[in-house]
């Protein structure tokens, strides 16, 4: 009986220390949960898109997307800009995210904002046509359709505009940019000419000097390649 008494006893002894290791285990994992929670930043985007110029109008009804970093694996979200030209964003992780403005199917604006914390942006749009980078490519028989379904996407950004049909057999591969083109809109026009296949090996600064090509982007050949 006493054999017996003392075998209960452990087994009651070793279901308590069980029970201890169990709720501890729990709270440890409850405590780093919440830890993760914390340091895990949430934050907000807002802006105004306007037109650029002296009216400063704002702009509604287009079409705001905004891509996550590659590393969340998320969906891009979407959302349009309200009568006075506003749209926001919320509950965003800290990071950075690639900004997207369209009017129907053409890509007006685009940006990388790196958020810490919330931010508003500032957008304007609809450049006067004095300011307006042009867009110039140069059509192949062979790929005039292709290019040219690419490039009219921009059509609310830049000017486009068609140079003189080249011949030869050398596919388009490569753009040229002006003094005073940015950086935004030349990366701009080689991710889209990319995306779609188009084979771009070549990206350098325009060698003329004059005030017309200072503002012009060129897509078309370089045979040298």
């Amino acid at each position: 009986m006493k054999v017996e008494t003392r075998l209960m006893y452990r087994r009651n002894i070793f279901r308590f220390h069980f029970l201890i290791i169990g709720m501890t285990c729990l709270c440890l994992l409850s405590t780093a949960a919440q830890q993760q929670q914390q340091q895990q930043q949430f934050v907000s985007l807002s802006g105004q898109v306007r037109q650029a110029g002296a009216a400063q109008v704002a702009v509604g009804q287009l079409g705001v997307k905004l891509y996550f970093p590659k590393t969340a694996g998320r969906s891009a979200l979407l959302t349009s800009t309200d009568p006075r030209g506003y749209f926001k964003f919320d509950s965003l992780p800290t990071g950075s995210y690639l900004l997207e403005v369209y009017s129907g199917s053409s890509l007006l604006y685009q940006t990388e904002v790196k958020l810490d914390k919330s931010s508003r942006l500032d957008i304007p749009i609809g450049r006067t046509d004095s300011d307006k980078v042009v867009l110039q490519y140069f059509p192949k028989a062979f790929e005039q359709a292709r290019i040219e379904n690419v490039l009219q996407q921009f059509s609310g950004k830049f000017k486009i505009s068609r140079g003189k049909t080249e011949v030869g057999d050398t596919p388009t591969n490569a753009i040229f940019y002006g003094s005073k083109v940015s950086a935004d809109d030349v990366k701009l026009v080689a991710r889209a000419l990319i995306d779609a296949g188009i084979e771009i090996r070549v990206i350098k600064k325009s060698r003329s000097t004059t005030a017309a090509k200072a503002n012009t982007i060129q897509v078309g050949a370089d045979r040298g390649r």
